[in-house]
């Protein structure tokens, strides 16, 4: 039995994961229920789950699992968007009869085009970087769309440089990072890790390419090397994203009209 210390360290993990139920089942769309399913316990389950939620009792069943369903719940208290795309996975499952899906909701895409996307059932939230062997690649959803694409991100969860709309589901597709038109947004990881949306121009040379600057638009524009430059991915809806009109604004039944081809 834990005494001293320990009982303390426990207390605390307990009244974090009590204070994460209740943050994240705030969420009008997001119920204990489906809490309790993505932590991979069964809805018979809910009523310990709903009692921790609201402080008054912490399943025993729980605690010799708490450092794991801490950590899930660190990850979907940052980003709800986990939870949602679960359960959109298992709705699209059961309405076709699949108790037991194969496949997980979210997906490894390697900086690598020779490599192939796999599926990922980590804990690591989409856009992290996550190594697989010796390997690096992103987390994201798998892609739902009719399109072709390796995976799907919510694009408000990245430092945008654009016109596009916060909290859109886009697909994402991996291209040689020498494969990219001008007009168009791309999402951009450069040799920091850092991950953006940018709308590209050329470098003064072969070397180099340019990020548009949201607040100048007609330049000074920011050059970089594309040797800092690890991976660009298009933004596809139909085919590849256009960057919009400048000082127009486009109504959501436009959209159609924004798709081009390659």
């Amino acid at each position: 039995m834990m005494s001293g210390p320990d009982t303390h360290i426990l207390k605390k993990k307990q009244e974090r994961v009590s204070l994460l139920l209740k943050e994240i089942t705030s969420y009008i769309d997001i119920s204990i229920l489906d809490v309790v399913l993505y932590c991979g316990y069964k809805e018979k389950q809910l009523s310990s789950f709903s009692k921790c939620a609201k402080y008054n009792y912490f399943p025993k069943f729980l605690t010799s699992k708490i450092d794991t369903v801490g950590e899930k719940l660190e990850q979907v208290a940052k980003n709800p968007d986990l939870i949602r795309a679960f359960k959109e996975s298992k709705e699209e499952n059961e309405k076709w009869g699949f108790e037991n899906p194969s496949k997980s909701f979210l997906v490894w895409i390697p900086l690598d085009l020779a490599i192939p996307v796999a599926d990922y059932r980590g804990t690591n939230s989409p856009l992290s970087f996550t190594q697989i062997g010796e390997r690096k690649g992103i987390v994201a959803f798998r892609n739902s769309s009719k399109h072709e694409a390796d995976g799907e991100i919510y694009i408000d969860h990245i430092g945008m440089a654009t016109d596009l709309e916060p909290g859109s589901r886009i697909a994402i597709k991996r291209i040689n990072k020498i494969d990219w038109q001008t007009d168009r947004y791309y999402l951009i990881i450069d040799i920091s890790d850092q991950v953006s949306i940018r709308e590209l121009l050329p470098g003064d040379d072969n070397e180099t390419i340019k990020y548009v600057s949201t607040r100048n638009p007609d330049g000074p524009h920011m050059e970089l090397l594309l040797d800092r430059i690890v991976a660009i991915f298009s933004l596809v809806d139909g085919n590849c994203i256009p960057r919009p009109k400048r000082n127009n604004t486009i109504a959501s039944t436009d959209i159609d009209n924004l798709l081009c081809r390659k």
